[in-house]
């Protein structure tokens, strides 16, 4: 099944240019990441923006740089079952697979806007 799920708002604190924020899912997710939306609510161009999960375990997007609100399809490189080798595509390219995790869910901005600026996250999961 594939299911949207909206993150809580995070909302920045702070200088502008340095405001930061912080904001966590309220319930465990697991399954495999399809797609991320980051929704920007005003912020400036220098905004970082890092969604991982909370024990630290799976970065799942990490954008720089940043204020325009799109989708993005993050994966990571498929190893080996047996070897745990990564896995290539013609022994050059890596061979990507939708993230899985089981974990919370955190949203951190950082190099924000003006305080009160917001950032919302929603992920596509397959369950």
């Amino acid at each position: 099944m594939i299911r949207e799920i909206d993150l809580p708002t995070c909302t920045l604190a702070g200088e502008t240019g340095s405001a930061a924020g912080t904001a966590t899912s309220t319930f465990p997710i697991a399954g495999e990441l399809l797609a991320v939306k980051l929704i920007y609510g005003g912020g400036t161009s220098t905004e970082d923006v890092t969604v991982s999960t909370v024990a630290g375990t799976a970065t799942l997007l990490a954008v720089a740089d940043n204020e325009t609100s799109g989708w993005y399809y993050p994966r990571v490189q498929a190893h080996n079952n047996t070897a745990g080798s990564a896995l290539t595509l013609e022994g050059t390219e890596i061979y990507p697979v939708c993230q899985a995790f089981a974990d919370y869910v955190q949203v951190v901005v950082a190099q924000g806007g003006t305080a009160a600026n917001t950032v919302d996250v929603k992920l596509v999961m397959r369950t």
